[in-house]
C-alpha cells in the first residue's frame, strides 16, 4: 500500500526561517513547496536538500503583493496539508513618512496574502479532515516597534487572524497557531553589524535565536503531537518578552 505524504507549503522558504522550516518538515516526511518571490536559485537548493532526506519538492514563485500572482500559484500548488505563512516585509521608516502605498504593500504581503492563502487551501483540509496551518507574526507585534509601524501592525492582525481560524475550523481538524519569533540571525546579518549589538543580551538565554529555534516549534505544531494545541500564540524569543 502506497504511503500518502503530507505536503506542506511554506511562504518565503529561500532563507532563513523559512529554509529552515522546509527542511525540518521535510525531515518529518513532508513533501514540500518551496515559496520564494524571486530567489529561485536559492529556493532550488532547499529543494535538492529535501530529495536527500527523501522527499518530493517543488518551487512557486509569486510576488506576494500582487494579487494576481498569489492567485496564480494556488492554481500551480492544487492543494497543501500544512501551510506556514513566514514571508514578510518590514521596511524601517518612522510613522509620520510612512506613505499610504507603502502601507497598503506591507499589508498585502504580511495580511492580504496569508487571507487569500488560508481561503484557497482550507477547504482541501476539510475534505480530508486534517490541516495546519501556522504563521509568523513577531515579537514586534507584541511590544511594538520605532519606525515599524506598519509591519508591527500588519503583524498583529495576524494573531486575530490565526485565532478566528482556529475558532471556525477546529472540528474541521484543523488547527491554527501564530509564531512570534525573537530575534533572529539570518544570513544578512554580519556578527559585529548595528542590529547584533543593539539586540544583543535582550533575552534571558544571553543569545539571540537562529533559524532552527523557530523551524522546530513548526515541526511540534504541524505534527500529530501537536494536536491539541490551536489558536495560540507562542513567544519563540529567548525570553525577550514574556508573558
Amino acid at each position: 500500500m502506497t504511503e500518502v505524504r503530507k505536503r506542506a507549503l511554506i511562504t518565503g522558504a529561500a532563507r532563513n526561517i523559512g529554509r529552515a522550516t522546509a527542511l525540518a518538515l521535510a525531515r518529518q516526511g513532508l513533501d514540500i513547496v518551496v515559496h520564494t518571490r524571486r530567489d529561485e536559485a536559492a529556493a532550488q537548493q532547499v529543494v535538492e536538500q529535501v530529495k536527500r532526506f527523501g522527499g518530493r519538492a517543488v518551487v512557486v514563485l509569486a510576488d506576494l503583493a500582487v494579487a494576481d500572482e498569489v492567485q496564480q500559484m494556488i492554481s500551480e500548488i492544487g492543494t497543501v496539508d500544512v501551510l506556514v505563512n513566514n514571508a514578510a516585509i518590514r521596511p524601517r521608516r518612522p510613522f509620520l513618512e510612512v506613505r499610504s502605498a507603502e502601507w497598503r504593500e506591507v499589508f498585502a504581503v504580511n495580511v492580504e496574502a496569508p487571507v487569500a492563502l488560508c481561503q484557497a487551501f482550507i477547504p482541501g483540509m476539510q475534505a480530508v479532515g486534517w490541516g495546519r496551518i501556522v504563521t509568523m507574526t513577531g515579537v514586534r507585534s507584541q511590544l511594538g516597534a520605532v519606525d515599524r509601524a506598519s509591519s508591527s501592525a500588519a503583524k498583529h492582525a495576524l494573531i486575530g487572524l490565526t485565532r478566528s481560524l482556529a475558532r471556525e475550523f477546529g472540528r474541521d481538524g484543523i488547527t491554527a497557531n501564530a509564531i512570534c519569533p525573537g530575534t533572529i540571525v539570518t544570513s544578512s546579518d554580519e556578527p559585529n553589524s548595528a542590529r547584533m549589538v543593539e539586540r544583543s543580551g535582550v533575552g534571558a538565554l544571553g543569545r539571540l535565536g537562529q533559524p532552527e529555534d523557530i523551524a522546530a516549534v513548526v515541526g511540534f505544531l504541524v505534527s500529530d503531537a501537536g494536536g491539541y494545541v490551536t489558536g495560540q500564540t507562542w513567544g519563540v524569543n529567548g525570553g525577550e518578552l514574556m508573558a
